[in-house]
């Protein structure tokens, strides 16, 4: 676990701005949108327009990780596709 960490901030040493942000990406993101509503999926079992609702925030929740994970894996320099950087 410590080389680990050693070796990701070796990797993120020279861009911690974006380090933090993937680090934001892949936690934070999950846990504002994702899990919610799978909890509440399992826990209430919703109905009609409450499904509607739980799949927009879901699918809402997949799209910000999507692009939040690539617009630091972009600032990080790991994406030398110019395609997914005119996107982003």
């Amino acid at each position: 676990l410590i080389c680990g960490c050693a070796v990701i901030s070796l990797i993120g040493k020279d861009s911690i701005d974006a380090f933090i942000a993937l680090i934001g990406s892949f936690c934070c993101v999950p846990l504002a949108f994702i899990f919610p509503v799978l909890c509440h999926f399992k826990l209430c079992q919703p109905e009609g327009k409450k499904v509607l609702l739980n799949v927009a925030v879901l699918l809402l929740g997949l799209a910000l990780f999507v692009y939040t994970s690539l617009s630091s894996l972009n600032q990080m320099g790991f994406l030398r596709n110019e395609r997914i950087s005119e996107f982003i």
